[in-house]
């Protein structure tokens, strides 16, 4: 097990710009983002292992830019500082629609807990798309 897997510290809820962040992003992907916002805020936070969020999301490990870098530094650098994470938000779709999971915020937090170690627990609020 990877010293910095042992180092990985959380918040109990994700913050408020975490769901501002969700909000963002869901005005431009669904019909109804406040109310999916609303229900990831009820939501329960989970463990998840960082390799089955990967798959299930069909996310690509390569960084596409300097920002993608940075961001993922950016979360390495807080853990070994011992900084809590805040949970991420994801939105469980359909199988059959070829969407399985949506991360709808913390997309860098999985990325750079994978490289980890793939095994890597990763808090987060899971809500079903058919309650949405």
């Amino acid at each position: 097990m990877s010293g910095l897997k042992k180092r990985i510290r959380w918040l109990p809820r994700p913050s408020d710009e975490d769901y501002k962040a969700a909000l963002d992003y869901l005005v431009l992907a669904a019909s109804d983002g406040e109310a999916i916002v609303r229900q990831l805020k009820r939501g329960a936070v989970r463990e998840y292992k960082a390799k089955d969020i990967i798959r299930a999301a069909s996310i690509s490990l390569v960084a596409d830019d300097v920002d993608d870098v940075r961001e993922l530094a950016g979360v390495r650098a807080k853990i070994k500082a011992r900084q809590r994470l805040s949970p991420i938000l994801m939105i469980q779709g359909k199988i059959d629609d070829n969407v399985p999971l949506t991360i709808v915020d913390g997309y860098h937090r999985v990325v750079a807990l994978y490289l980890i170690h793939e095994d890597t627990l990763v808090r987060g609020v899971l809500i079903r798309a058919r309650a949405v």
